[in-house]
This record gives C-alpha cells, sequence and structure tokens, in this order.
C-alpha cells in the first residue's frame, strides 16, 4: 500500500508540474513518464544514471527540467549531446512525439539503459547513438542540438561546431547565469531564465543560433 501511496504522489507531483509548464500531455506519455522513472530507479541500483535519491528528485530534477525548455525546441530533427540517462532527450521525445530524437552518449552502459528505455516505452521516434562526438557522421542535419551542462560553452561550440548549420539552434541547459562563460563566447546568443516548478535552484538556458 506504501509503494502505491508514493507512485501516486509523484504521479500527481509531475501532473502539477506539467500543468505549471503548460503542458498538456495525454494519459499515455504520463504512463510513459511513469514507467521511465521505474526504470531509471532499477538501473540506477546498479549502474549510478543519476545522483537523484527518490522519485520526487526525478520528477523535479530531471523530467520537468527536461521539459522546461520543450516551447523552445524547433524541430523536427533534434540531437541530445551527452545525453548520459536520457536529459532532456528522452521527456522530451515522450512529449513531442511529432519531432525525432538522436540520443548521443559515450559510455555504453547509458545507451544500453536507453535502448532499454525506448524498447520499453516503443519510442519509434529516438535513436540511440553510442560514440563520441568526434566519431559520429549523421548523415541528416539537426534543427536542435540540446545538451544538459555538459561542458564549457566555448569547448562545447568548438566538439558541435561541424554539426551546426545556418538552420542549427544549440541549446544548452545551465544552473546558475554563466557570466564568465559567455564573455568569451564569440558567437551570438541569447539567455533565457527557466522557471521549473518545485526546484529551488537557478536554471539558464543558452540559445546559440547557427551561423549564417
Amino acid at each position: 500500500m506504501l509503494k502505491i501511496a508514493l507512485m501516486k504522489k509523484h504521479f500527481e507531483l509531475l501532473q502539477s508540474g506539467l500543468e505549471i509548464l503548460g503542458l498538456e500531455v495525454p494519459s499515455l506519455s504520463l504512463n510513459k513518464f511513469t514507467r521511465y522513472i521505474e526504470l531509471i530507479e532499477k538501473w540506477n541500483k546498479i549502474f549510478s544514471l543519476t545522483a537523484a535519491k527518490n522519485r520526487e528528485e526525478i520528477v523535479i530534477k530531471h523530467i520537468l527540467d527536461s521539459l522546461s525548455i520543450a516551447k523552445y525546441i524547433k524541430g523536427p530533427e533534434i540531437l541530445d549531446f551527452g545525453s548520459g540517462a536520457g536529459f532532456p532527450g528522452i521527456p522530451l521525445a515522450i512529449l513531442l512525439s511529432e519531432y525525432h530524437f538522436t540520443l548521443l552518449d559515450s559510455l555504453s552502459k547509458k545507451t544500453r539503459f536507453l535502448q532499454t528505455v525506448v524498447v520499453e516505452l516503443k519510442l519509434a521516434n529516438v535513436t540511440i547513438v553510442n560514440e563520441r562526438c568526434e566519431n559520429f557522421f549523421p548523415k541528416k542535419n539537426f534543427s536542435d542540438i540540446v545538451t544538459r551542462a555538459t561542458c564549457d560553452l566555448n569547448v562545447l561550440m568548438g566538439i558541435l561546431r561541424r554539426l551546426i548549420t545556418p538552420d542549427t539552434q544549440v541549446l544548452a541547459m545551465q544552473g546558475k547565469y554563466p557570466e564568465e562563460e559567455l564573455s568569451r563566447l564569440s558567437d551570438p546568443c541569447r539567455v533565457i531564465q527557466l522557471e521549473v516548478p518545485y526546484l529551488e535552484a537557478a536554471r539558464h538556458l543558452v540559445c546559440i543560433e547557427g551561423r549564417k
């Protein structure tokens, strides 16, 4: 009974957070989020996919945090660079099922987990790639490249440069306002302050447009 009560509590937390973000999610997608959380919990015990200690932290720090950038996605082809346990790629793929997501990560234990998620959740719009970025040669262009605090912004742009077209936008999720990194960034950008429901921490999104 306690497990059921906890599941209900976190399901309601997710629903409430989605409402605050202004996102309408059908029941099937809500079920996929729930299953995703269960898989994170299961695999986390063995592979340490995330530092989140419980379902509440997973919902707030990972699911809702990932979805806070949903309205800034252009689509239809999105690359999640350094996806890890699937953030922000998997939550966005569940929500934005009309777009295709490529999740790139060099750690095989994480891409094995992501492959399991894709199968379990039946995510036909997600492709998993286990490769370092310098060895990744896609046959398509990306409208969006998303990443969550993977490295310094200048280092990030150096790594991603060859994947960026004039129509590509890079969406780099950050914590505190990255003033020092921005002062060294030569690429034009804008910074958006994100509001993540129930998260008591600063969150920002650095939007870098492809060079013409």
